[in-house]
């Protein structure tokens, strides 16, 4: 995968003028990418994350009221906040201009979204390492059918499905991303990457 990148690169980066930010564009293919952290899974304004839940009976009165509210309202929607963190092996310093996110349930993309950086994000050479945030919006009613979701204890579930996202655990879902550099007018995108836990 990582040669095809490169190669990619070379070709295209072959026809464009050289020059340092050209480089460090082209460095980026050579960077890894790793989840370093969920950060929050939210839901009716409840961080889920640092909360140890089996079953509704877990939860204080006031979390459940909200629960209820928000299954009430029909409102599905959890936000998930993770940190990526890249990595630049290769001894000249790595630019990239952007990322594309995949949230995929059961192998199903259930969620896309992208981020741009006003000024890059630059990944030092010589084993650098960069921390870039995302947040991501999943409807659950998009996951699955709405008959699925009956109760507050069906969204559970599929918070703690979330949950187990990189951390060895077996999950049904699974984040991708596709870092993107700009040169000139250009947008090269390097393909998708499967995000796994450091």
């Amino acid at each position: 995968m990582k040669k095809k990148i490169v190669l990619l690169l070379v070709v295209v980066l072959a026809l464009l003028p050289t020059g340092c930010g050209v480089q460090r564009a082209m460095n980026m293919a050579n960077c890894n990418f790793k989840l370093q952290e969920i950060r929050s899974v939210s839901w009716a304004g409840i961080d889920f994350l640092h909360l140890s839940i089996n079953d509704l009976k877990d939860l204080d009165l006031g979390t459940v009221g909200k629960c209820l509210k928000a299954l009430a309202s029909k409102d599905f929607t959890a936000t998930v906040a993770f940190n990526i963190e890249a990595e630049n092996p290769g001894k000249k310093d790595a630019e990239i201009a952007g990322m594309d996110y995949l949230v995929l349930y059961k192998g199903k993309q259930v969620m896309t979204g992208s981020s741009t950086a006003q000024n890059g994000i630059l990944v030092a050479g010589h084993g650098g390492k960069t921390t870039i945030p995302a947040n991501v919006k999943i409807d659950f009613a998009k996951v699955v059918t709405n008959s699925t979701l009956k109760s507050v204890d069906d969204v559970i579930d599929l918070i703690k499905d979330i949950k187990k996202v990189g951390s060895g655990e077996k999950s049904n879902f699974s984040i991708q991303i596709c870092p993107y550099l700009t040169i000139g007018k250009k947008v090269l995108k390097v393909g998708y990457i499967t995000l796994d836990k450091i």
